[in-house]
């Protein structure tokens, strides 16, 4: 039988190839599995920055603004603004829903509901009539949802974990978009109502998931790269 003499030095190389291939088949398996969170991407911005004119209160209430975006996204991140009167207590809590739309109104029923995660407030030091301080707020979704291109949504927000009137309103913005914005006192959501003076509130809606994932390998490839370098072991071993 013929024997294949292989170089010693060449071995350390044989057994690094052994391992990259293993280690790209981990990564292979972690690719698939796990959504990469890098930067956000806006879906939607209903005018960007707040007016520092008027707000909504949205502890008592919840609030909620129309919305549609682009092209087919999946939402995970939403940015709001608030206006909040001196000894206010907020007890941590953003609660969001999403609704269709049903002839210009939210639904009476959500599709989509949940707690908000990694929520951060961060006061902006200005203030509305030199009273009420304004804060940015940010906030993840439980999961993300899919959200159709070119189809009204409604997103509605209550910054409490019960219906106590906190004094926190959910800030206008001077344009926006589609129809003014809705209420529903103490979350009665078949009785959805817009104010005597209708106005639009402030956010923006992110997605956080990137698509430039790293490319999961083919199978056939990482098997392919584990049989040669069994082949050269073996013929070491002979």
């Amino acid at each position: 039988m013929t024997r294949l003499t292989i170089p010693h030095k060449f071995f350390p190389v044989c057994i690094g190839v052994l391992f990259a291939a293993l280690g790209l088949l981990q990564t292979g398996r972690a690719s698939a599995t796990q959504s990469i969170f890098d930067q956000k991407k806006v879906l939607f911005d209903n005018d960007g920055v707040p007016s520092l004119t008027a707000g909504r209160e949205a502890t008592l209430w919840i609030q909620a603004e129309d919305f549609a975006v682009e092209q087919d996204s999946w939402l995970d991140h939403i940015q709001f603004w608030t206006v909040e009167a001196p000894g206010s207590k907020w007890d941590g809590t953003v609660k969001y829903s999403l609704f269709e739309d049903i002839d210009g109104q939210p639904d009476t029923q959500p599709f989509v509901s949940g707690i908000g995660a990694n929520v951060v407030k961060k006061a902006t030091n200005r203030s509305l009539f030199n009273y009420y301080d304004e804060y940015s707020y940010s906030f993840d979704l439980e999961k993300p949802v899919k959200i159709a291109a070119d189809t009204t949504y409604w997103l509605g927000l209550h910054l409490s974990s019960n219906f106590d009137r906190d004094e926190i309103y959910w800030e206008t913005t001077d344009k926006g978009f589609g129809t003014n914005g809705m209420s529903a006192y103490l979350g009665e959501l078949k009785n959805w109502s817009r104010s005597s003076a209708p106005v639009e509130r402030a956010f923006v809606l992110n997605s956080k998931s990137s698509t430039n994932t790293r490319e999961v390998p083919e199978p056939s490839a990482i098997l392919g790269t584990l049989l040669v370098v069994g082949a050269v072991l073996r013929s070491k071993k002979n």
